[in-house]
């Protein structure tokens, strides 16, 4: 199955690392996006403890547990044997993200080039999903309308610090506005785009 299907297939799990979370909290719009999927959404409880650090996290993830759009689970025992190789080289959000994923054969939403990197090795080359791609996915585009899902891309990388693909940055530049964008630290390249004179006026 490709990536494009595994994005589509509604009835494969998912599983979100605590950065994706962080963003669909700072978007605002966190749970209108995953109201507009079916596929079942699950997080490590590790992950979720790691977003109820903050006052804001732990008030969505109440949110999301109240309308039942996504899971906590714990982790099994095998779960546990990946996670402990992984947790020496990425965060235990990270870790327990891509054992479920592993163990499961759910499909992982994760940001960090790190963890995306770790995933790809431990499950044979499959590319991770991007916090980008929930937002942009069509059925979110449909649901929210304008100006709305532009706000949620917007939000989720100058409040969310989302990170996004470099080869996808004009797209979101596109999507926001340059003056917007510019708000953004968390764009790739963001100093040579926005801080340096030979990007003016592009």
């Amino acid at each position: 199955m490709n990536y494009s299907s595994l994005l589509t297939d509604q009835s494969l799990a998912w599983v979100l690392d605590t950065s994706v979370a962080i963003n669909l909290c700072a978007s605002t719009f966190g749970l209108q996006i995953l109201s507009a999927f079916a596929n079942p959404v699950v997080m490590a409880r590790i992950a979720a403890e790691e977003l109820k650090q903050g006052t804001t996290g732990r008030t969505f993830l109440e949110q999301l547990l109240e309308a039942e759009l996504i899971t906590i689970s714990e982790l099994t025992d095998a779960e546990y044997d990946v996670f402990g190789e992984l947790s020496l080289t990425v965060d235990d959000g990270e870790a327990a993200t891509i054992a479920i994923a592993k163990c499961r054969s759910f499909f992982p939403f994760i940001d960090d080039q790190k963890g995306r990197s770790k995933t790809s090795s431990a499950i044979a080359g499959l590319e991770p999903g991007w916090s980008l791609d929930l937002f942009r996915h069509p059925a979110v585009i449909s649901t929210l309308g304008k100006p709305a899902e532009e706000d949620a891309v917007f939000l989720a990388l100058k409040e969310g610090r989302m990170r996004i693909p470099s080869s996808r940055v004009d797209e979101v530049i596109d999507i926001i506005g340059r003056d917007r964008a510019a708000l953004c630290i968390s764009i790739p390249n963001y100093k040579a785009r926005f801080m340096n004179n030979d990007y003016a006026g592009e």
